[in-house]
């Protein structure tokens, strides 16, 4: 096991904690081990012993602000603060509904009203947005301290809520296939039966252990694992991935003393592919991932850089359960080939899937169902929907019918084949279609439109593509991606678009997917490198995109590149071509987005570096190898970069700034 012994005297977290509050648990927590860290950002760490007075501060706002069981908004900056605010909001008896800064404003502002909240606290960052989505603001740090003696008052305060376990403690929302988001409500029960599968039933982590948390908060996956640490004991580094650049993860893991990593696929894969060669993240006992469809290749890559010890999990839930399954591949363990099972149930939940006549079986294929007395409590506000996937069995026992397609194996082992209904996988998010298609449709210059997924077959990875008939002429594929840009998140922007006179119908006037034309795929533009330097550039630009060329003309964001793949395209232009990682920035790359302006910026600040410092050559120097500018001196440099021994030194003489 991952975790180590905790010297506080706390019982661990068990299943019978479950038919609790969550709030009481955390409590207990916080008294048994005062001065264990519970979290820390960059910017600040918080102690055990100092949450609670921190968390009953934001509960007694709260508490002035809003009616008992309403919702209560949280928009605040990825860090301490915001657990906090979390924390305090459930205390004061409120079901808490995290924002996520980066979503655009009429999205939140959706949620809010959805959720029925009135009431959002914030950071002062963040206060004139959340103004634009609440009728009230609270920036607890603006409030006196309460004035608390001891630990003991503030947890006796943070207890006080006339709440049971059974009443909301958050609210997380999720795509609906109406194209319209819809919020899943859980309790304390399902909330602490959650954090103990995801920590101490599986062995994954528990108190001493140090979590690196880089999930979002205002993901359900991000909330459940915050508040698993709080209520495990552990101590929790927050790391958001958004605004740090992943090439500071391998010192940051180390720095922290990491033992548990929990992180998406997709930044497992950016992690991997910007480790210095050799470099192994050792500190690290546990790594979690989930999300996303995962490959043998991809696990073989992450246990290279791994420790001997190291075990790795992949992970399998969703919104409405909680954890559903997991796949644990210990280091004497063969990689699995191909796409990786998700396992076998956690304690407590049972796995069946449904046939075609509704029968459900134990083994076979077919939609999967999870039963558990740990569900989520439905859809807020929704009771239709709730009745539609949810059933109620006389015993206590809650079913789940998922829009999944599983196959179960005899020994219980379960492989996802993919979803029943249209939504997909991007970049480890669950995109429901119909909400593209939602704010297509509400633009005046289109007609109608739909959004599919599209598998890659060289990678297997899925994107999105947008059938679009235009209402008037002039509609081009990058005005359809900023349509999409402006009211929904990065991930969810189609990479192909196709403009099309009319979508096919069936006899009946219904929309024919099977008749859509094949997505063409990216189409490059024709302008090719003018130069050695501009040829090699664009290979990495290719690259990281996992795309065979790019034209010199393309914009790396409308070609599919995302903030990960910009730390990946920034690292390997610093490690492959000696530029200095701080002549680099992610704003760098934003300024100039296509692909000649890059490189010629990137040649700029390479050429007006000062040249290094000549020194003596000692007597048993090893013999210098120079090149005089020309064709190919570039790539042949690149070359015999990566086959001189480490001693060897391949020096080049400065040069004008050139873009060709």
């Amino acid at each position: 096991m991952a975790y180590r012994a905790t010297a506080s005297g706390l019982a661990p977290l068990a299943e019978g904690d479950a038919d609790g509050r969550l709030i009481d648990r955390l409590v207990d927590v916080a008294l048994a081990q005062p001065e264990v860290v519970a979290l820390a950002d960059d910017g600040r760490t918080l102690r055990f012993g100092d949450l609670v007075g921190a968390a009953d501060v934001v509960r007694a706002a709260v508490a002035g602000a809003a009616g008992p069981g309403a919702p209560v908004a949280v928009l605040r900056r990825p860090g301490v603060g915001a657990v906090v605010a979390v924390v305090g909001v459930i205390a004061a008896g409120r079901p808490v509904l995290v924002l996520d800064p980066t979503t655009p404003v009429a999205r939140l502002r959706h949620y809010v009203e959805a959720a029925g909240a009135a009431v959002c606290v914030a950071d002062a960052e963040d206060a004139e947005v959340a103004a634009e989505v609440c009728a009230t603001v609270l920036v607890p740090e603006d409030a006196a301290p309460l004035p608390h003696t001891c630990p003991e008052q503030a947890a006796d305060s943070l207890r006080s809520a006339p709440t049971g376990p059974a009443d909301p403690v958050a609210i997380v929302f999720t795509s609906g296939s109406t194209g319209r988001p819809k919020g899943v409500f859980s309790d304390s029960r399902s909330q602490l039966h959650d954090a103990w599968t995801n920590s101490v039933a599986t062995g994954c982590y528990a108190a001493g252990d140090v979590v690196a948390n880089l999930l979002p908060l205002g993901f359900d996956a991000g909330l459940r694992g915050a508040l698993a640490g709080l209520v495990v004991g552990a101590t929790q580094r927050l790391f958001d991935p958004r605004t740090r650049s992943i090439t500071e993860l391998p010192g940051w893991l180390d720095e922290v003393g990491a033992t548990v990593f929990l992180a998406s696929p997709a930044i497992l894969r950016g992690l991997v592919s910007t480790l210095p060669a050799g470099r192994t993240l050792d500190t690290l006992a546990m790594v979690t991932m989930a999300g996303e469809t995962v490959h043998g290749s991809e696990l073989a890559a992450i246990r290279s850089v791994v420790g001997p010890a190291c075990e790795i999990r992949n992970r399998y839930g969703s919104t409405e359960t909680g954890l559903i399954a997991e796949f644990v591949v210990r280091p004497d363990d063969p990689a699995p080939s191909g796409a990786t099972p998700v396992g076998w149930p956690v304690a407590g939940l049972r796995l069946q899937v449904q046939d075609q006549d509704g029968a459900l079986h134990d083994h076979g294929t077919g939609r999967l169902v999870v039963s558990s007395r740990w569900l989520s409590g439905g859809y807020w506000g929704e009771q239709q929907l709730t009745d539609a996937v949810y059933t109620d069995g006389a015993d206590g026992v809650r079913s789940y019918l998922t829009s999944d397609t599983a196959s179960i194996a005899e020994d219980g082992c379960m492989r996802l084949l993919g979803r029943t209904d249209h939504s997909v996988k991007v970049r480890g998010h669950l995109v429901e279609p119909g909400e593209i298609d939602a704010v297509l449709f509400a633009h005046p210059d289109i007609t109608e439109a739909v959004v599919v997924g599209v598998t890659a077959p060289a990678t297997g990875r899925v994107h999105l593509a947008a059938y679009v008939v235009p209402a008037a002429p002039g509609l081009d594929a990058a005005a359809v991606r900023r349509v999409v840009a402006d009211a929904l998140p990065t991930f969810m922007v189609p990479q192909d678009v196709v403009l099309l006179p009319a979508l096919p119908r069936t006899e009946r006037g219904k929309l024919d997917r099977a008749a859509l034309p094949p997505a063409p795929g990216l189409t490059v533009s024709a302008a090719t490198p003018r130069s050695d330097w501009e040829r090699v550039v664009s290979g990495l630009v290719a690259r990281v995109l996992e795309l065979d060329a790019v034209g010199m003309d393309d914009d790396f964001f409308e070609l599919g590149g995302d903030s990960l793949a910009a730390e990946a395209l920034l690292a390997a232009v610093a490690e492959e071509l000696g530029v200095p990682g701080r002549e680099l920035s992610a704003d760098l790359l934003m300024e100039f987005p296509t692909v000649s302006a890059f490189a010629a910026a990137v040649d700029r600040r390479r050429s007006e570096l000062p040249p290094p410092q000549q020194t003596a050559a000692r007597p048993d120097a090893p013999t210098a190898l120079a090149f005089l500018a020309g064709a190919g001196v570039v790539a042949l440099g690149q070359f015999l970069l990566r086959r001189l021994r480490p001693t060897r030194r391949v020096s080049r003489p400065r040069r004008r700034a050139s873009t060709r």
